[in-house]
Order: C-alpha cells, then sequence, then structure tokens
C-alpha cells in the first residue's frame, strides 16, 4: 500500500515534467482505431499516445542520401492508412480545401486536447509505474538511436501534433559554427518538423506548444533538436491554442511553470541535468552532404523566432475561431507550401547574440498523422562529450560558442 502511494503521489509531477522532453515510455496493451480519424481523447490510454508498431523505414534508412530520407518519412506520414482525418487527397490540393477539411474534423470533436482529468488513481500509479519501473526513469528518450520508436513504446506527453517537410535554409556569411548552423552556402539542410501540444491542459494550466526537428544527413545518422519556449502555459482564452505566439529554443524558460511542473523537472534532472537546456553540439559534426568538420564548433543556444507574417496569420485566424486546435493553425500558415519558392518561411533562427543563422521553411503543409504521433522519434540530446552515455558524435571535442 505504501508503494501505491508513493507511485500515485508522483504521477502528477511526473505528467507535468515530461512537458519539457516530450517523453516515451513502455505501454499497455494498444487499442483499435477507426482508420485513418483522429483519435478523441478523455482517458489515461489516449492521453499517453498509441503504440509504436514495426519498424517502416526500412534497415538501409541511415545509409540513404538526406533527401531520400525525408521523402521516406514524409510517405510514411502521408500513407493512406496514417494520415489522419483521411486528409490523402485533399492534401495533394491544398490550400484552403486542406484547411477546410481540418476544420471539418475539429468541429466534428475529433481533434479534442489530450486530458487525465477523468483518469483513475489506477491509471495515476499505472503511469507512474511505467515511468520509473518500465521506462527506466525516461532514460529511452535520450539513449535509443534512429528514427522511428521501439516497438511498443508510446509517447507519454507530447502524444498529438502535425509533421511537415522542412528545409533549414543557412545564411551566405559565415557564422562561425560547422555542421547543421555553419554559413556560407546556398544549400539547405532537409528536415522534418513536428509540432504538438505538451499534453492535459487542465494540468498544465493551458497550452504548452513544442517542437522535433530532425535533419537528415547522407550516409550518418538525423540530427534531432527539441526545442520549446518554456514551462509557462499560454493562455487558451486570451492567445488561444497558437503554436507561433512565442518563440523556441532549446534552453526551455522556467518562469511561470506550476509547482507541478517544477517538481517534475527535479525529477528529470536525474536524467539530464539541467533539464531545461538540451545540448546543439551534434550539430557541429557534419554537413547535410555527409561531410565531416576537422574541429567542430556548435551554438549553446539557438532561438527559433517566428515570423512575422506566420504570427500575424496564425493570431488572425485563432481570433476569428476561437478554441480552434492547433493542428488546424499549423495548416492554416503552411496550406500553401510547397518546394523551392513555395516555402513557407516559419522561423529566424538566431544564436545567443541574436546573430541570425538562417530560415526554417516548410516545403510541405502540416498535417496529422497516425505515424507522426506514433512512430516517429526524435531523440533528446545529452550531449556528445558524455562519459556514462553513448558513444560520442564525431572525433574531435566540440567548441561551444
Amino acid at each position: 500500500m505504501a508503494l501505491r502511494a508513493i507511485f500515485t503521489a508522483l504521477a502528477l509531477p511526473i505528467i507535468a515534467g515530461c512537458l519539457s522532453l516530450g517523453c516515451s515510455s513502455q505501454p499497455q496493451d494498444d487499442q483499435d482505431e477507426e482508420e485513418g480519424a483522429l483519435e478523441s481523447d478523455g482517458d489515461l490510454q489516449t492521453f499517453v499516445g498509441e503504440a509504436a508498431g514495426p519498424q517502416m523505414l526500412g534497415s538501409d534508412f541511415v545509409r540513404l542520401e538526406a533527401h531520400e530520407k525525408q521523402k521516406r518519412i514524409w510517405d510514411a506520414v502521408t500513407a493512406p492508412s496514417e494520415i489522419r482525418c483521411r486528409l490523402r487527397d485533399v492534401l495533394q490540393t491544398g490550400g484552403d480545401a486542406l484547411v477546410d477539411a481540418m476544420l471539418a474534423c475539429d468541429r466534428a470533436g475529433t481533434m479534442p486536447h489530450s486530458t487525465i482529468a477523468n483518469s483513475a488513481v489506477d491509471g495515476a500509479e499505472a503511469l507512474a509505474r511505467r515511468v520509473f519501473l518500465s521506462a527506466g526513469l525516461l532514460k529511452p528518450a535520450f539513449d535509443n538511436g534512429g528514427d522511428e520508436m521501439e516497438p511498443g513504446r508510446k509517447k507519454l506527453l507530447h502524444p498529438y501534433g502535425a509533421v511537415a517537410k522542412v528545409e533549414f535554409r543557412r545564411v551566405a556569411e559565415d557564422t562561425g559554427y560547422t555542421g547543421l548552423f555553419s554559413g556560407g552556402s546556398i544549400t539547405a539542410n532537409p528536415g522534418i518538423a513536428r509540432i504538438s501540444s505538451g499534453g492535459a491542459e487542465s494540468v498544465l494550466g493551458g497550452f504548452v506548444p513544442g517542437m522535433g526537428l530532425k535533419f537528415f544527413v547522407q550516409g550518418a545518422a538525423s540530427i534531432d533538436l527539441h526545442v520549446m519556449h518554456g514551462m509557462n502555459a499560454q493562455n487558451v482564452d486570451t492567445e488561444g491554442r497558437n503554436p507561433f505566439a512565442r518563440p523556441f529554443s532549446n534552453e526551455f524558460q522556467k518562469e511561470g511553470a506550476t509547482l507541478f511542473i517544477k517538481a517534475g523537472m527535479k525529477l528529470f534532472d536525474l536524467v539530464h541535468n539541467p533539464s531545461n537546456m538540451l545540448p546543439l553540439d551534434q550539430t557541429a559534426y557534419r554537413d547535410w552532404n555527409g561531410a565531416s568538420a576537422q574541429a567542430p564548433v556548435a551554438p549553446r543556444k539557438v532561438v527559433f523566432e517566428p515570423t512575422p507574417e506566420v504570427k500575424a496569420t496564425a493570431d488572425a485566424f485563432v481570433r476569428a475561431h476561437r478554441g480552434v486546435d492547433h493542428r488546424v493553425v499549423l495548416a492554416v500558415v503552411t496550406k500553401s507550401a510547397g518546394e523551392g519558392e513555395k516555402g513557407i518561411p516559419l522561423y529566424t533562427v538566431r544564436n545567443d547574440q541574436g546573430g541570425v543563422l538562417g530560415t526554417l521553411v516548410a516545403t510541405s503543409p502540416f498535417v496529422p498523422s497516425r505515424f507522426g504521433d506514433r512512430q516517429l522519434f526524435f531523440r533528446h540530446h545529452h550531449g556528445c562529450d558524455r562519459k556514462d552515455g553513448p558513444p560520442a558524435c564525431g572525433g574531435s571535442r566540440p567548441q561551444i560558442q
């Protein structure tokens, strides 16, 4: 009984703290869902997301050319069995037809926000047990590699989001960094972005968005980043569920966090300390074409600043559609996105000193996907120089500026 009480008492701080990390855990039995639909929320099983299935990207994925990796993941994201709301046909059209289809899903009540308000004590205890015992203090989110979740695992938080193809288009001038954030080139890193809701607004005090980024490197492991604004939730009544209301960074702000989230952050310090700062040294070792840096240099911090155009479009839509789901907002701002000049600039990316490193550009609309929610894995980075972690990212110790 004492152990049960401990696990139950710990459940809510764990849930709150997971927001900083988009963590995942081992599941119970998965539940079936209607093909292509967006599942309804309201219980713990739905809250923690769907169990990952067998690997879909193929054993040769890491050896592929960068753009082929992006294509293979996008094909999985938009497969008829994976894309939600049956958007496959309308995705080819894009524009207002895509937005109308997303709005119809939202108004039909098939895109509710995650909630644990009605979860039983037994469910809360089971969640705490999975986090601490099965998931090993959530270490798999940091220590597992690859681009897909291990079969059977679930995302505890950030379970529902939308996915788009992106490019990081770097500035022409030299930035002083190597790898992803180097300048002096007109080439762009192809990637995938997933923007998601943190979790139950009743626990978090509002809407807490975050973004996972995956940039592809030819013949080598993907470069993964996680960025958020911070632990202070957006007030849905005043700011709406607008994922572009605030800038994102690899250093999450702690100000304004609830007591539950602060308690959870303390727990995550045991996994990665400090839990609100994810290193960027993995970005410095290779360019998208696989070329290695002899003397890697990485920024300490980057900020993803929403472009004025995207922020204004999202703000206007949220004001006109009170209570709308964040996935619809993402579709609105990227409904006309395409390759090349049709790309939609989403964020200006700056370093700690405010210098511009490049622009994150959407080259497809954001769409909700079962593969994106269930299978797509963005590794949380411990740092390349950890003695107790996985092998280092490269042969030379990176310089951090």
